[in-house]
């Protein structure tokens, strides 16, 4: 647990957000939620994040737009994708990104297992950087 790790939900599904919200806190760590890019983008404009989840498919929002919102706030933050589309339809999005590392892709359904090792693992390498 790192209660040091900063989150940032940005998804338009409400019971997608509480029970992040609810895993992310039980976990130790400090965690926001929004429900819409633009609301998560302001947050990040004002506060630190270390990392940010990001839903693909937000109603009336394009993605790509979305992605690149985040990285002009932060170009080293760690973006985590969600999204219950297939493999296909995401390859593309943000390629280089997850070329560096900076960005990975969780398929929805998920367990909250695994999107904890992500954000532990992201943790350790902020931490390292820290020491660096």
């Amino acid at each position: 647990m790192s209660s040091n790790t900063r989150i940032l939900v940005i998804d338009d599904e409400k019971g997608m957000r509480d029970i992040l919200y609810k895993t992310f806190k039980a976990w130790g760590y400090q965690v926001e939620v929004a429900e819409k890019a633009k609301k998560g983008i302001h947050k990040l404009r004002n506060n630190h994040f270390d990392v940010v989840l990001l839903d693909v498919v937000i109603p009336q929002e394009e993605f790509e737009d979305n992605f690149r919102a985040i990285r002009k706030c932060n170009p080293r933050i760690s973006i985590i994708i969600i999204t219950a589309l297939p493999p296909l339809l995401v390859e593309g999005l943000c390629d280089e990104d997850i070329k560096y590392g900076t960005t990975e892709v969780i398929y929805k359904p998920f367990k909250l297992k695994n999107l904890i090792f992500s954000i532990e693992k992201i943790s350790e390498q902020k931490s390292m950087e820290k020491i660096s």
